[in-house]
């Protein structure tokens, strides 16, 4: 009796375990995740041969850009703002995160104000979320995502999740926030794809050009040919 009582508690723990799996999340065309839950991404962290983020059961944070070249530019990927955004994923759930169609400055611009993302699952459901933008003043020779993302978790942000705390005991200046609630739509046309964060000096480089005027852009094209 007991080994039969034994061998029928393994086959409902195994069957748990089965039934409970890590929700996904599909990211659109532009859409790259900075850090997760935390942690700064890798080309590791989406699941090799897919194009699927694996997320926890539960409540999820990440820190969110949109990237991509707009028809009235010279060619330059332009970004828009980074977006916390705070979500809850149930078990096994398949998500899709996407921007609306972003194709030209005014577009960016709207898109920065507003943040209407679009966050469905698999039936194409709107899913609720909280998002802020996480704007740093000042100089910016690089930024330290995971630790802003830490100081903006300490804020009273509908955003934010205090469950990380603070990297480091040094004072910092507290993040810009604009925080909003939001449920929106997805173009089905969008095609889904991957987005990790690019390497540090390639954003560094990325961010003067963009914010340079045209004579500066001319004079550092040049100084890529020389």
């Amino acid at each position: 009796m007991r080994l039969l009582a034994c061998m029928s508690l393994a086959l409902l723990t195994l069957q748990s375990t089965s039934v409970l799996a890590d929700a996904v999340l599909s990211v659109g065309d532009g859409v790259s995740v900075i850090p997760h839950n935390g942690k700064e991404l890798s080309d590791s962290d989406f699941l090799t041969g897919s194009k699927h983020l694996q997320l926890n059961n539960g409540t999820n944070q990440m820190l969110v850009r949109y990237s991509g070249e707009l028809s009235s530019g010279d060619g330059d990927i332009e970004h828009s703002h980074a977006f916390v955004l705070l979500f809850n994923a149930l078990d096994n759930q398949s998500l899709i995160l996407s921007a609306p169609k972003i194709r030209k400055q005014r577009d960016l611009d709207s898109f920065n104000r507003k943040g209407n993302w679009s966050l469905q699952d698999s039936t194409r459901t709107a899913v609720s979320y909280q998002h802020a933008v996480l704007i740093k003043e000042g100089f910016q020779l690089s930024r330290d995502y995971v630790q802003e993302l830490a100081n903006f978790n300490q804020t009273k942000s509908a955003a934010a999740l205090q469950k990380y705390p603070s990297q480091t005991s040094a004072p910092v200046p507290a993040p810009v926030i604009r925080t909003t609630t939001a449920v929106n739509t997805i173009d089905t046309a969008d095609t889904l794809t991957s987005g990790v964060s690019e390497p540090m000096p390639l954003q560094m480089l990325k961010y003067w050009y963009n914010n340079a005027d045209s004579n500066s852009r001319n004079d550092f094209k040049a100084w890529i040919n020389q």
